[in-house]
């Protein structure tokens, strides 16, 4: 029922998804609705905690181990690539796409949003200073504006996905990257 939540969400966005198209996603009333996930909000603060939890499991895994090099970004990148030809990856990312809404101006969901960007970024830095301390990266390079740099490129790909601009494209945009 999350997930049907969640991917109603990321169909729509939180302004362009009403309470119908939740009863309709779930087949739940709307009363049943609120008494078990609470208003829209709440609704939506439970989807992007849900979608986090797939991203990292999916696309942020390869650059949590302990031994993650440069390669992870690389397996990153083709990860996300590859969804982008699926019919949910076409959808792009429900934080990048939470991040031009209003309700991101809500205070609890600025926190989720600017806490997972945080986390992607923070997690190309970990890999990043590994790849220097291993030589794999030139030691003066600066990886925190790195770490930022492919921040921006994950929420490029997933912009440009959603715009289903093409493989061609996304390829190009993630071999100059790396």
């Amino acid at each position: 029922m999350r997930e049907a939540i969640m991917l109603a969400f990321l169909k729509g966005g939180f302004d362009g998804t009403s309470l119908s198209d939740l009863e309709a996603a779930t087949g739940l009333g709307r009363r049943s609705l609120y008494n078990t996930f609470g208003d829209k909000q709440a609704m939506f603060s439970q989807a992007l905690t849900d979608f986090e939890g797939v991203a990292v499991s999916e696309n942020l895994a390869p650059l949590l181990r302990p031994e993650a090099g440069l390669s992870a970004i690389a397996d990153m990148l083709n990860r996300l690539l590859g969804q982008s030809k699926t019919p949910e990856g076409r959808l792009g990312c429900l934080f990048c796409n939470t991040a031009r809404e209003t309700v991101a101006n809500e205070p609890p969901i600025r926190t989720q949003v600017a806490a997972y960007f945080a986390r992607v970024e923070s997690a190309f830095k970990a890999v990043l200073d590994r790849a220097q301390a291993t030589g794999e990266l030139d030691p003066g390079r600066d990886t925190a504006g790195l770490a930022a740099f492919f921040l921006g490129v994950v929420v490029g790909l997933s912009v440009m996905g959603r715009a289903q601009l093409g493989e061609p494209t996304l390829s190009a945009v993630i071999d100059e990257a790396l």
